[in-house]
């Protein structure tokens, strides 16, 4: 039962994510910074949770997160994040939703790859089949549009996002071995030091703050409007329902289900006439998923 429950939290995250991308790809038009992009999404994300579990379990529901080892493995995780957020906002900015997600759909392989070298997990069949059919499933996504040569940059982006967040959920793995630890108040304070490590981010850089200030006044409302939005959706909402099903049934089940996201963000676009994709693309898609949901069920 605790199984199928993680399963429907999960493929509702992974509907929330694949909504998302749509949402935050509008929000980093027109030059917005993606490091300010992250402090902003978790203005609209870590208050509210601070607020729900205080209400559920008032102030006495933040005290395991002083835990100093906790405190390290989260920092860790959350600069992951930060890392895995930027180089995905940026690519999404440059290049189409349907072409940047696939790839980065990829993130279980990641954590899987961790598990084995750490000797948490045996690699088997099941694991070297996945793992072909993810690299076939790239392949075919970056291949190009049109009869266009492999694209490197996508490749890359998408790679560098992928293995920064499965290696983010490998620590979130170890973060809930600690007592006391809850998926609201963890998903809270990543955000809350998410935020943090994005806004210092760009306070230290003067290139950044200027490309910010020669931005029009309707631009940046835009941006301010849809990145909240995005922070509602795929943090607040998306991510606690992901890191509820985790604490519920494991890693292993609601990782690869919620990797499902790209077919969702690419039915989205193509419905709303956002997106294009050709056949041979959703191929790809369909493939990266499959091979991830081989590699860690």
């Amino acid at each position: 039962m605790n199984e199928l429950f993680a399963v429907v939290l999960a493929l509702v995250a992974a509907i929330s994510w694949g909504a998302n991308s749509h949402i935050l790809k509008r929000g980093m038009k027109d030059g917005q910074d993606p490091y300010l992009g992250l402090f902003i999404r978790s203005l609209s994300a870590f208050p509210i949770l601070f607020v729900i579990v205080f209400f559920l379990l008032g102030s006495g529901g933040f005290l395991p997160y002083f835990n100093p080892e906790v405190i390290a493995l989260t920092a860790i995780s959350s600069a992951l994040i930060v890392i895995g957020d930027s180089i995905f906002m940026y690519s999404l900015d440059k290049l189409s939703v349907s072409l940047i997600l696939p790839i980065t759909s990829i993130y279980p392989l990641i954590t899987v790859i961790i598990l084995l070298i750490t000797g948490q997990e045996i690699v088997d069949l099941t694991t070297i089949t996945g793992t072909l059919t993810i690299v076939l499933g790239v392949a075919l996504v970056t291949s190009g549009r049109n009869g266009e040569s492999f694209q490197v940059r996508p490749l890359i982006l998408g790679l560098a996002s992928a293995v920064s967040w499965g290696t983010s959920i490998y620590f979130v793995r170890l973060i809930f071995t600690y007592e006391g630890i809850e998926a609201l108040g963890l998903t809270g304070i990543r955000f809350f030091y998410i935020g943090v490590m994005g806004l210092v981010v760009f306070l230290l850089s003067p290139k950044r703050r200027s490309s910010q200030k020669e931005r029009s006044k309707e631009a940046v409302r835009d941006s301010i409007k849809f990145i909240l939005l995005s922070g509602l959706i795929g943090w607040a909402f998306g991510a606690t329902m992901f890191f509820l099903a985790i604490q519920i049934g494991g890693a292993s089940i609601p990782t690869p289900v919620s990797s499902t996201n790209p077919i969702i963000a690419t039915l989205i676009g193509l419905a709303l006439g956002i997106d294009q994709v050709t056949k041979k693309q959703f191929s790809g898609i369909i493939l990266s998923v499959v091979g991830t949901i081989i590699i860690v069920i």
